[in-house]
């Protein structure tokens, strides 16, 4: 071996012989697990390169390679499934602008080789670890930015099933990757040379651990901004304070916050008070729909937009903006000092519409206005002042949407004709507005439906309905 190659093989100790779990693998069983209490024990649980240093106490694994040589914690495993969750905690280590230290997994027998996942400032990073002639090499596969990596002390997981690949950051789901270049392997914790890295707990089972973008998000501002929002050409007038969100934009200037959020169906809506500064047509504040492209370029973006002189549009950015409409649903900005006027803006798309629906204080203003023609990849809110403006938000909240309704029995509803009684021929169902929504085949008609929420709703006849999760509805 060349010991001048710094990225060299780790050179190896003799060990103590391995005590191997037994117990055979089934859904859920646990293949490896080390919490790091005992010295002793994990000495007989892993293999130690011998250019390395392993002190073991307290919920912790201190791992120090004392040459350039690479470091390895390795654990073979007596089970090696192609399905498995995978989850360490890295709690600190020194600098990983050079240096890289994490898990190897899925690697291969009497090689290097296998996938390495790590943490590299806020992003997990997975490469694939390769053994060649001159030594370790890391092809980059993958990495994600995630606002749930800290500084320090985090836990990390991956959960493999085939070649899907899904990654969590502190048990809060990042992104997920596909590659069928290992399908299972032996785990190891692995770090450059000349460097010191704690570790916290490990351990292995058999299940798989699904996950998938955020579909709900909120924020009252009552402690300041969630860490989740992102910024396009944030201002310096963004604020936290009292309670709200406070946004003073400067004449021709225009603020945009986001939060990832991929979802087709949903509803959003937020609490928004002028406070001062412009009221013409071309003084824009509300909700917006992002459309991040992955690899840069042009942000498109769909705002629902009012004004403080009680107006409404709603617009594609870069297309032609059609003039603000006067409603009287809208409050828009206060009156005296005695007066202080907030709008509740509501912007959705039910599951199987094809357009938007735009509401302001509980009155729909725009409601067939067509999806947009791209991606949504981030909801959020915006303003655009022509003049100097001062807006407040509170009580942001988005949320996929889910169909809530209510199937009635083939002899539910009746009403009264003539002084007879008619039976509805289908079940209907009726959602939170009353309105039609679905009629079922007649050969369903006779069964009972279970509800998709609880809740009360309102059926045709204007009645009140109160519903149990899987139980009939009730007319009262």
């Amino acid at each position: 071996m060349n010991r001048q190659n710094l990225n060299c093989y780790a050179k190896w100790a003799v060990a103590p012989m391995f005590v191997f779990l037994t117990a055979a693998a089934s859904v859920g069983a646990v293949l490896f697990e080390d919490g790091f209490t005992s010295q002793s024990q994990s000495n007989q649980n892993w293999l130690k390169s011998e250019d390395m240093t392993a002190t073991v106490s307290d919920g912790s694994c201190e791992l120090k390679t004392t040459t350039q040589y690479l470091g390895e914690y390795l654990r073979p495993l007596s089970s090696k499934p192609s399905t498995f969750t995978i989850t360490y905690t890295l709690k600190s280590q020194t600098s990983v602008t050079t240096n890289k230290a994490g898990v190897l997994f899925c690697k291969q027998p009497d090689s290097y080789n296998g996938y390495f996942l790590t943490v590299q400032g806020d992003m997990l990073v997975l490469y694939n670890m390769v053994q060649g002639a001159n030594g370790i090499s890391w092809s980059f596969l993958y990495q994600k930015q995630s606002f749930d990596i800290n500084s320090s002390n985090n836990k990390v997981t991956v959960s493999k099933s085939g070649s899907r690949m899904v990654f969590f950051a502190n048990d809060e789901y990042v992104g997920e990757f596909t590659d069928n270049t290992y399908s299972s392997g032996d785990v190891s914790l692995f770090l450059s040379g000349n460097m010191t890295v704690v570790f916290g707990p490990v351990r292995v089972t058999d299940e798989f651990t699904d996950g998938g973008p955020r579909t709900y998000f909120s924020d009252n501002f009552d402690s300041g901004r969630s860490k989740y929002w992102e910024y396009l050409n944030p201002e310096p007038g963004i604020s936290d304070g009292n309670g709200v969100l406070s946004v003073n934009t400067a004449a021709g200037g225009q603020s945009y916050m986001y939060v990832s959020m991929p979802i087709t169906d949903f509803i959003a809506r937020v609490d928004v008070r002028h406070v001062s500064g412009g009221t013409t047509i071309n003084d824009l504040y509300g909700i917006a729909l992002y459309g991040i492209p992955p690899s840069g370029g042009a942000v498109n973006m769909m705002l629902f937009a009012i004004t403080g002189g009680r107006r409404y549009t709603v617009f594609k950015s870069g297309a032609e903006r059609p003039d603000p409409v006067l409603d009287i649903a809208i409050r828009g900005a206060s009156g005296d000092v005695t007066e202080i006027y907030i709008d509740t803006l509501e912007v959705s798309k039910k599951i199987g519409s094809s357009t938007y629906e735009f509401a302001v204080n509980g009155q729909p203003l725009s409601v067939n206005y067509p999806v947009a023609d791209f991606q949504v990849t981030g909801i959020g809110i915006f303003t655009y002042a022509n003049s100097a403006m001062a807006i407040t938000f509170d009580n942001f909240e988005a949320k996929k949407d889910v169909q809530t309704s209510v199937r009635f029995d083939r002899n539910q509803p009746q009403t009264l004709r003539r002084g007879g009684v008619v039976k509805s021929v289908d079940p209907v169902f009726y959602d939170l507005r009353g309105r039609k929504r679905y009629v079922s085949n007649p050969q369903a008609a006779g069964r009972a439906s279970s509800m998709r929420a609880s809740g009360v709703y309102v059926n045709k006849n204007g009645r009140e309905v109160l519903s149990d999760k899987n139980r009939r509805a009730r007319v009262k």
